[in-house]
């Protein structure tokens, strides 16, 4: 058995490898796509970071490494992002996706990247190899106010809005620990385009654009993605919220969002979300304060706030991988 990485070649493979393996073994073209844009409209991929375990060239399980960088402390740090982490059903049981992880630490080390951050429901499995959970705080809010529009409110366009978008981003999300550096635009462009979301910008009297907001709906909930304002302009998350439960037909009865974000709801109950955990790989020190272990990373990734509703720790979802 062979524990390497994929091979150009291997790319159709490696993508019909993973819809099977996570659709119970199933093909949906639709669930395949989405693979090929985590690979498309990724601008940091890295073919040598698609780690497999392959015999007689089937592709028997796969780890993947995303380069990303994330802000901390106001500076960037290097992350290597864990994802498409599947086994064949058959192969499932015999410690490939462990070797694999243990291959993927290697090549974060090689890379001196400083932290590991992945998303599971399986925190033990991924303990055993040294990551932590941690927490983010969401908040949920009723909403008695069924919905009004705002006519500063008007749909992202994206090829027009790009750069304002990246100024924002850069002003809001650069403050908090764990967001993702986005200053690509053809990662603005792309990824942060490719899920279903509606996606709303704020524009002030000038015709300036000023805050944005992307959010879902399911079980008549709103789910906020991402939200950015530029300094004074924090307060027009509720009417942002307010316009995109119209956009829903009004059947949304509570809203859910990440805790950083401020809001005037009196009725907001906080919750923990621990989908998150992370690992040092590199220690390294930032702003005179030295990282040397991953409790000591996530304590600061926390802004030494601890674990309550002001946590700097926020991980947008569109970024998710």
């Amino acid at each position: 058995m062979d524990i390497r990485a994929l091979k150009h070649e291997e790319m159709d493979a490696w993508f019909d490898h993973c819809v099977y393996s996570f659709n119970k073994g199933e093909y949906d073209n639709e669930y395949r796509q989405l693979f090929v844009n985590h690979w498309k409209y990724d601008p940091w991929r890295d073919l040598d970071s698609i780690l497999v375990a392959a015999e007689d060239k089937e592709i028997l399980s796969t780890v993947r490494v995303f380069h990303r960088d994330v802000y901390l402390l106001g500076e960037k740090v290097s992350m290597g992002g864990i994802g498409e982490v599947c086994t064949k059903f058959y192969y499932r049981g015999k410690g490939l996706s462990t070797v694999l992880l243990k291959r993927a630490i290697q090549l974060m080390e090689k890379h001196k990247i400083k932290i590991s951050m992945l998303s599971t429901g399986i925190f033990s499995f991924y303990a055993r190899l040294g990551w932590k959970e941690n927490t983010l705080f969401i908040k949920n809010a009723d909403l008695t106010d069924k919905g009004r529009l705002s006519s500063n409110i008007r749909p992202l366009n994206i090829e027009k809005d790009c750069e304002q978008m990246i100024k924002i981003y850069k002003e809001y999300s650069g403050k908090l620990n764990g967001s993702v550096v986005r200053d690509n635009e053809f990662y603005w462009k792309n990824w942060a385009q490719e899920r279903d979301v509606v996606r709303l910008i704020w524009e002030d009297d000038t015709g300036r654009i000023s805050a944005y907001l992307f959010g879902t709906e399911k079980d008549n909930v709103l789910n906020i993605q991402e939200f950015g304002a530029l300094k004074g302009y924090e307060d027009v998350f509720d009417r942002m919220v307010s316009h995109l439960c119209v956009l829903f037909d009004r059947a949304a009865t509570a809203v859910k969002f990440p805790a950083v974000i401020k809001s005037s709801y009196t009725n907001e109950k906080v919750m923990e979300h621990k989908p998150y955990m992370l690992r040092l790989i590199t220690p390294f020190k930032i702003n005179e304060i030295s990282i040397n272990t991953t409790d000591r990373l996530i304590e600061v990734m926390y802004g030494g706030n601890g674990c309550c509703s002001d946590s700097c720790f926020t991980f947008w979802k569109t970024d998710g991988f």
